[in-house]
């Protein structure tokens, strides 16, 4: 497997995300005249459906990607993935919405009750996107997702940009029913570029949907795991410091986004592409893909993580004029999680790729209680350090749990990983004999 068959797949994952980061600047602009109790009920809608959506989908279309290349009948493995998603996010928006009441009353949202019906509005409207997407990462046809994501960000921005100039983007509603209707035609997108591998018809395998319901829950429960670990922090820190010290703190999360992309890209391309080679029975084109993934996933973050570390002060002292003090230095040590993400985001691809989710799921769990245990011990004694610290420790052990299960899986070595540097000579090689050929 040489390094130039992954540069297409690399770029159109790039650009993907880079899609993402527009859009979050972009969103500057939305903050600054949403008013701030309007933003806040927004992002809780949103939030809601993003997590319900997401556990939704990991239940019922990680499973469809898993056996997408193991299994002749794609109609049942298509009817199956629909009714394990479908059903679970049913069940999800009942329950918000029979609890519409008291969840508007505990989270502090007062707009929240008139709201919820946004949660399958948005869902229904989304659809179509989220499913083509799932179709593309098992098919690997990412250039597709970035269309189709294009086409949700374009209509956001163009019809946020035209209530704007309207003086009409007022209320938490109306930057909703914007988002539903970018849905919706991302999803009419998704639907039109999907249309050769949607296929019609209704047939339910038991024994196949007993099966993707078996990984699906450990997709979910990683799924549940990721979104604890991912916010948990946050309402810690608001807790236990008070929302100055949460305020310091997302400003971090907001440079430290560039982990996160590097992180999303990743996972787009990396399950899907063991679990094709899983199928396959390429064990060796595994270990070979794996050692190579974690060997240039490090050289990157290594990149992002010495770019942070010698940005911080232009970022505190000149971009945010010294507001956050004491940020700098906070970044730096965040800026430490770039020596570990690698070997887990990579080695959480093989897991679920291979079929060994529940390994996936155990190493989730206990980096997940680990972080809660350590970030409500340490920021006490600690303040916000201690939730870098905490976080550092927690996905280091991720990290080591996870490169330990892909060891016992695929044999992998860390002098395995070290050789990959001879692929870097030889691809310049390579590029260099056929430029001169050219010429």
């Amino acid at each position: 497997m040489q390094l130039s068959r992954h540069l297409e797949k690399g770029f159109w994952t790039v650009a993907d995300k880079g899609l993402v980061a527009a859009f979050g600047v972009f969103l500057l602009l939305v903050i600054r005249i949403l008013p701030d109790v309007e933003f806040g009920d927004y992002l809780f809608v949103q939030y809601t459906f993003l997590i319900l959506s997401h556990l939704s989908f990991s239940w019922g279309m990680a499973p469809y990607v898993k056996y997408f290349y193991e299994t002749d009948d794609r109609l049942a493995l298509q009817t199956n993935a629909l009714i394990l998603v479908l059903f679970f996010f049913a069940l999800m928006a009942a329950g918000i919405w029979f609890f519409r009441v008291p969840v508007s009353v505990f989270f502090k949202s007062q707009h929240f009750e008139q709201l919820a019906y946004f949660v399958p509005l948005l869902f229904l409207a989304a659809f179509g996107k989220l499913f083509a997407n799932e179709i593309f990462r098992a098919t690997h046809e990412i250039n597709r997702i970035f269309w189709v994501d294009f086409t949700y960000y374009a209509f956001n921005i163009t019809i946020i940009l035209w209530y704007i100039i309207e003086q009409r983007l007022d209320t938490a509603a109306t930057l909703l029913n914007i988002n539903v209707v970018a849905y919706a035609c991302s999803t009419a997108v998704g639907f039109w570029s999907a249309r050769r591998h949607i296929l019609p018809g209704f047939r339910i395998d038991g024994k196949l949907l007993g099966k993707m319901a078996r990984f699906g829950q450990y997709a979910f429960g990683a799924g549940v795991s990721a979104t604890i670990y991912d916010r948990a922090d946050n309402y810690i820190i608001s807790a236990m410091l008070g929302v100055r010290a949460l305020a310091l703190f997302g400003t971090v999360k907001l440079f430290l986004r560039l982990y996160d992309i590097f992180k999303q890209a990743v996972t787009l391309v990396a399950f899907p592409a063991f679990a094709r080679l899983h199928a396959e029975r390429r064990q060796h084109d595994i270990k070979n893909l794996y050692e190579k993934g974690v060997f240039y996933a490090n050289i990157i973050l290594f990149a992002m993580m010495i770019f942070l570390i010698l940005a911080a002060d232009f970022f505190y002292d000149v971009i945010l004029a010294g507001k956050y003090p004491g940020g700098a230095n906070l970044l730096r040590l965040f800026s430490l999680l770039g020596l570990v993400i690698g070997w887990q985001t990579i080695g959480e691809g093989v897991l679920f790729g291979i079929g060994a989710a529940r390994q996936a799921f155990v190493s989730r769990m206990v980096a997940t209680v680990s972080s809660l245990v350590l970030n409500v011990a340490l920021i006490h004694f600690f303040g916000i350090t201690g939730a870098a610290v905490a976080s550092l420790i927690s996905i280091g052990l991720l990290a080591l749990l996870v490169t330990y299960f892909v060891h016992r899986s695929i044999g992998v070595s860390v002098s395995g990983i070290l050789s990959r540097r001879r692929d870097i000579v030889e691809y310049l090689r390579q590029t260099r004999k056929k430029r001169k050929k050219r010429q």
